[in-house]
């Protein structure tokens, strides 16, 4: 059996179906191409859970965060960024780069925001037109709390719910239209087992009418156009077409085995690997975490980027170190994409071979048989 190597937060392992649908090309304005985007289409809004339009675009993830706030957001629009980490930043980099007014949620990294900070923020500034937030902060593998805060956002007309699911997408339950988001944005190359290159944007009908009125310049990633070409089973640019043609399967698979096995799975693996870590005596980082991946507290004395060069020298193992001034003081697994039981338990038996190789005092009497039990090897 050949063991999957890649645990980070992005990429991940793709299916063989996958790859195989990639090797072969078609030309992206034929009738064949067109049914295979409306295919595409009826399984991108199952996964999104929403009846509205799920536009793909041909970019990263950012890509799309970038176009949810230059198609809604007009200049000194005043938004409210959940700042949890490097992609809560992110948020208010764009914000900012497009001219609107930021106010910022700064809240400690390995944290979530509690709703009630947010409805505290909101009597002072009640006219705040939008607020941005990850679903999962894939730098911390924080999962925030997104139903609460949707259920506060939905009474009031003027403010739009913007999430950003890249980490969270398939990973955990986020039904657009029953929670009342209004923009959720996602990337190819997280759950959805393919390479980066695609993201994803879908609009509630509340965010369409801010659409309407938004000012800011766009062009490439301008949704009203994106919208109209889907409407004739079309794209506006070239399609990157390996990458669609991967899509389709991709989504072929997830609809057979259904969302709610694959949260199971999802949670499942989140547990094992959680409890696995307190077992040996380390932190997990993130609280309350996020079910596609854990970020680790570092051991005493042992950088995390050391533990995450010994992975790759010893066992071809790739996960992820922190980020910015986290990057020695945790390091994050990601079990998303292709993974399965026998996947999580070989990079389990593998961290915990270095973590010995490192003399890090470790619990190890009993552990990785729970582990292997809980994933029923």
């Amino acid at each position: 059996m050949i063991k999957k190597k890649l645990f980070t937060p992005g990429p991940c392992e793709i299916p063989p179906s996958v790859f195989k649908a990639m090797s072969t090309i078609e030309h992206h304005r034929t009738s064949q191409f067109k049914k295979n985007i409306l295919e595409i289409q009826k399984g991108l809004q199952y996964l999104f859970q929403t009846g509205q339009p799920v536009l793909t675009l041909s970019s990263s993830g950012t890509g799309a965060m970038e176009a949810a706030i230059t198609n809604t957001f007009s200049p000194q629009d005043l938004v409210l960024v959940i700042d949890g980490g490097k992609f809560g930043e992110r948020w208010g980099e764009i914000s900012r780069c497009f001219g609107l007014e930021v106010i910022t949620l700064q809240i400690p990294w390995g944290k979530a925001v509690e709703p009630s900070q947010i409805e505290n923020i909101f009597e002072k500034h009640p006219t705040i037109k939008g607020v941005l937030i990850q679903a999962c902060e894939t730098s911390t593998g924080v999962a925030h709390p997104i139903e609460e805060i949707a259920r506060f956002i939905k009474e009031k007309p003027n403010t739009l719910m913007v999430v950003d699911a890249i980490s969270a997408l398939l990973t955990m339950p986020l039904p657009m239209d029953e929670w009342g988001l209004d923009i959720v944005v996602a990337g190819s190359q997280k759950g959805l087992m393919l390479p980066p290159g695609l993201s994803f944007i879908a609009l509630s009908q509340k965010a369409s009418r801010f659409e309407a009125q938004s000012k800011l310049p766009r062009f490439y990633f301008d949704l009203k156009k994106e919208k109209q070409s889907l409407e004739e089973s079309t794209t506006s640019y070239t399609t990157p077409v390996t990458l669609m043609l991967g899509l389709k399967e991709a989504l072929r698979l997830i609809c057979q085995k259904g969302l709610e096995t694959i949260f199971e799975t999802y949670n499942l693996y989140s547990r094992v690997v959680r409890t696995t870590i307190e077992a040996w005596g380390l932190k997990v980082f993130a609280e309350p975490g996020a079910p596609g991946m854990t970020a680790v507290c570092a051991p005493r004395n042992v950088s995390g980027t050391h533990i995450v060069k010994k992975l790759k020298e010893n066992f071809d193992i790739t996960i992820a170190a922190g980020q910015e001034d986290y990057k020695d003081k945790i390091f994050r697994l990601s079990y998303m994409g292709y993974i399965e039981p026998e996947d999580v338990f070989y990079l389990l038996e593998s961290l915990q071979k270095v973590l010995l190789e490192l003399k890090v005092p470790i619990h190890t009497k009993g552990v990785l048989e729970k582990a292997k039990s809980q994933l029923k090897l």
